[in-house]
Order: structure tokens, then sequence, then C-alpha cells
């Protein structure tokens, strides 16, 4: 059997480590999408907060800027992930910190691709 050139490797590697940059925005969410966002619409003071202070944001475009990140984070985790992040945000304490760094990790690779579609 042949070796793999390294530049397929390469080309694997970075493709398997892109967020989806195919996600349909425009197609409906899963119920289970749509229950995680709902959760963190809810939440959306701390986000706004975060948000006007760290990007300098008016409350509208903070607002906005939240329910679009939370879009993202849905429609590009797999359900395992949606719980994950759910339990890190709103769980008891052991489950937040038994998922916390597995969110901070969700949110990283999100990053780029929220940036993309939310503009931030």
């Amino acid at each position: 059997m042949g070796q793999i050139p390294k530049t397929c490797l390469v080309a694997l590697f970075l493709l398997l480590g892109m967020p989806a940059s195919a996600t349909d925005y425009s197609a409906p969410l899963t119920p289970q999408q749509e229950d995680f966002k709902a959760r963190f619409i809810a939440r959306d003071g701390i986000c706004r907060k975060e948000a006007m202070e760290k990007y300098g944001l008016s409350e509208e475009r903070a607002d906005a800027f939240c329910v679009c990140q939370i879009d993202v984070i849905a429609r590009n985790s797999s359900l395992k992930d949606l719980a994950a992040f759910t339990k890190a945000a709103v769980g008891n304490p052991q489950e937040q910190a038994e998922n916390s760094a597995h969110a901070k990790y969700l949110v990283r690779q999100l990053r780029h691709e929220r940036k993309r579609v939310c503009g931030y």
C-alpha cells in the first residue's frame, strides 16, 4: 500500500478543522436547535451587556448580534455539543464545571463563522 502524500493530509486536516461554512441559515431549525435557541435568548441580557462592552454596540445592535450568535452555534453544533453548551451555561454547578471547557472550545471553533455571519 502506498503512502498518502503530505499535501493530501494537509488538505484533509484543513477541511476537517474548518467550521461548516455551507450552513443554510435560511433552513428551518430542528426542534432541538429551537429549544437551544429559546433557552439562550431568555438569557439575552448577559450577552447584550457583553456585546455592548466588547464591541461598542448600541443596545439594538447588541440584541441582533446575540440572536445571530446563538443561531450560528445552534446550526453548527451537534446535539451532544448543544447539550454540553447548555449544561455549561445553565446546569447545576457540577454540570457547569464538567462542561465549561467544552463550551469554550465550541465557541472558539465557531468564532470565524460567527464573524462571517454576524459581523463580530
